[in-house]
């Protein structure tokens, strides 16, 4: 699998398993991190790819949940940003498999 379709699963993960408990702090470190690399990744991705609007939404991601200077919100406003990343993610997910899938079709055909 490819890691535009790895990473963004992986985060999605990491984003749905937050409001499911009250975990250690180290774990929304770790989402935080894992989060803004893969927007990183995958605004570097839709760059490449000329995709502006792709870039520009993994891009904000990214700046929402660098470890760096993180935002400083309570905990159920994390949740609704939370759920709210997980739709371009998985819309990102769905658009890179249905690309993958006609590229694979594209190939048999030839």
């Amino acid at each position: 699998m490819k890691p535009t379709v790895v990473l963004p699963i992986a985060a999605l993960w990491l984003l749905l398993g937050a409001p499911l408990g009250r975990w250690p702090y180290a774990y929304y470190i770790v989402l935080r991190v894992f989060v803004s690399a893969a927007a990183v990744y995958l605004a570097y991705t839709g760059a490449q790819r000329r995709k502006a609007f792709w870039t520009w939404l993994m891009a904000a991601i990214a700046v929402a949940y660098n470890p760096i200077l993180p935002l400083r919100m309570q905990r159920s406003d994390w949740q609704t940003v939370n759920i709210l990343t997980c739709l371009p993610l998985a819309a990102f997910v769905a658009v890179e498999l249905y690309n993958i899938r006609q590229q694979r079709a594209a190939r048999s055909h030839n």
